[in-house]
Formats: structure tokens, sequence, C-alpha cells
């Protein structure tokens, strides 16, 4: 047998297109319905094999090479493998040719399937595995925070340790409401927890037609309180029969409650203590204390279920700055022994 028909044995569409390239000629155009069923005709192996998209621009668009920026882009209709804006496999020519396909009834993703990637790249992930990936890394965080919170060295609202010392020695102002008689007192305020003292002076807010200002000075190691007039420096010396009742929070107190006093930006954790016994009694004396530093704020007393007094404590300032205010006048030498009112 010669020897060029032992070569013949391809097929012959092989030959046919060898031969036509290698001419420069033309395959015959064929009818317009044989066409189309060709263009519906493609191999099963493109249906099962979805190829991976290529690696393109940081929007995630394909990328496409410098002869595609100027070629022209293949007519509608034509389902052209792999060819894109002028025939490498462009988004836009990918989205034409897809949206005008022959073949309704096959997926797009068969008729038209993403360009195979460059040689040596890494294939991109799936868009389905971009909020898997991130739904696991917010768990990680979310898992993170929870431990976090619970390892907090900060205690947890609600969860109070012991009662806090509060400060020993300290000058402020208190206003002091009756409610027997619905009645503000205002004062400056002296309070020496390490000697058991305490010193008011009332203050000149407004003129008040017949009403008298005194001053009180507290010796509870003395059991002496003195009443000083401060207009006529006037003396009274009361023997005290309460017992010194300390401004702070007793060790055996009831933890009520924790809030914050003012709003956002500018607030004040404070901690609600009574001396109320479960099951026991009723709170006779509440006491709120800020968090930080144990200030006083507020106390109010309580006697036969009903309110008695209650008293709001600011401008706090550390330590004593006059001594002497503790030491009475010397009028009170010649002190009577009977309260002295305050009206006229």
């Amino acid at each position: 047998m010669p020897i060029g028909l032992r070569r013949a044995r391809l097929p012959l569409h092989f030959l046919l297109a060898a031969e036509s390239r290698r001419g420069g000629r033309k395959p015959q155009s064929q009818p317009e319905s044989e066409r189309e069923g060709a263009s519906c005709e493609l191999p099963a192996r493109r249906f099962l094999q979805p190829a991976p998209r290529a690696r393109g621009s940081r929007t995630g668009g394909a990328a496409l090479s410098p002869r595609a920026r100027t070629s022209v882009p293949p007519s509608p209709g034509k389902c052209t493998d792999g060819l894109g804006e002028g025939g490498d496999g462009g988004v836009g020519a990918t989205a034409l040719r897809c949206a005008s396909s022959p073949c309704p009834l096959l997926p797009r993703a068969a008729l038209c399937p993403a360009p195979s990637p460059p040689l040596g790249s890494r294939p991109r992930l799936a868009p389905c595995a971009v909020p898997a990936a991130r739904r696991r890394m917010l768990g990680a965080f979310l898992v993170a925070w929870l431990l976090g919170g619970l390892c907090s060295p900060e205690p947890a609202v609600g969860v109070p340790g012991p009662p806090c010392q509060a400060p020993q020695q300290w000058e402020g102002r208190q206003v002091r409401y009756e409610h027997s008689s619905g009645r503000n007192t205002r004062a400056l305020l002296s309070y020496d927890g390490l000697q058991k003292r305490v010193r008011l002076l009332e203050e000149k807010k407004a003129l008040i037609p017949c009403k008298r200002f005194f001053e009180y000075i507290f010796l509870y190691q003395d059991a002496v309180m003195f009443q000083i007039d401060q207009a006529t420096k006037l003396c009274s010396k009361i023997a005290l029969t309460d017992q010194w009742d300390p401004l702070d929070i007793p060790p055996n107190s009831t933890y009520e409650d924790q809030y914050y006093i003012g709003g956002p930006q500018d607030q004040i954790m404070v901690q609600e203590w009574s001396d109320r016994k479960p099951a026991r009694k009723f709170e006779t004396w509440v006491g709120i204390y800020t968090v930080k530093d144990c200030y006083p704020v507020q106390e109010t007393y309580t006697r036969n279920y009903s309110v008695t007094f209650s008293t709001r404590f600011f401008d706090i300032q550390l330590g004593i700055h006059d001594p002497s205010v503790f030491t009475p006048p010397s009028t009170c030498e010649r002190a009577q022994t009977r309260m002295m009112s305050d009206a006229c």
C-alpha cells in the first residue's frame, strides 16, 4: 500500500481543517438551519466540567490582553469558544453571547464557559466560598469576644464584691430634705471620721425674712453638740444621745442596685446599699456611693415605714483644709443648754 495512503487514516474533518489553514481558504458556509443546529451541538465534556474563572482585576473581572483592548468584538448571536472582546475571553463578549444564545434550553455555563486561567496561576475561589469564609471569621471573633468578656478582670454589673471603703476625711456641701416639713437645708460640711466629728455651716442662699442661720459642731467622742448663731454668736451646748454613725457603707450592708448617674459621655456609676435583711426586716437606711473612690452621693433614713430625711452630697474635696473649724468659739464657754429656734 502506498505510504501516502497509510498517513491518511486520520478523520476527514481534521484533514479538511488542516488544508483550509494551509491554503488560507475559508470553509464553505452552511445553511442557516445547519448553523443553528451546529451551535447547539457542543461536546458533552464541556457540560460536565465547568472551567475555573481566570484571575482578573480587583473588581473581579477577567484580565484583558493588550490585543483585547483594541480588537473588535464578535458579532452577536454566535457562541465563539474562548473569545471575548476581540477573541480572548473578555467579560463583555461573554455576557453578550450569553444574552443572545441560540440555545435557550441549555444552561449558560454550558454554552459559554468561563475562559481557562493562565498557566501557573491559582484559580479564584467560587463566589459562594467567600461568605462561608466570612461567616467562619465572624464566628471566631464572636467566640473571642465572649471569652474576653467572661475573663475580664472588671466586675460585672449586678455581681458586686464587698462594700467599698469611703474616705475618712473630706469637705463638701450637702442638701438635707426634711420630709415632715418639706424644707431643704443647704450647708457646708466638714467630715472627720477618724476623730468622729462633723461641722455644718448653713448657707445663706436667699434673704428669708425672720430666718436665723446656725453653725453646728458635733463631737461624738465627747458626746456633745454646739449650736452657734452666725449673726449673734450665741451658743447652745446639747448632750448627744445618738451613737456615731459614719458616712460610709457598713460591712454587713445588703446590695440593692448598680446604675449610672448622668448620660452618655458624662456619667458616673454608683452602687446602692441598705441595712435591709432579707425576710427579716425592711431597710431604715439607704446609701448611694460611687463605684470609683467610694464618695457618698445620697443617704436616706426611714422610721416607722416612712421617710424622715434624705441628704445629698456634692463638691467633695479630700482632706480637712482648716481643722480649727471643729473648735467651738469662746462664746460657748457660757453656752445655754437648750436648742435655739431658727425663727425670730
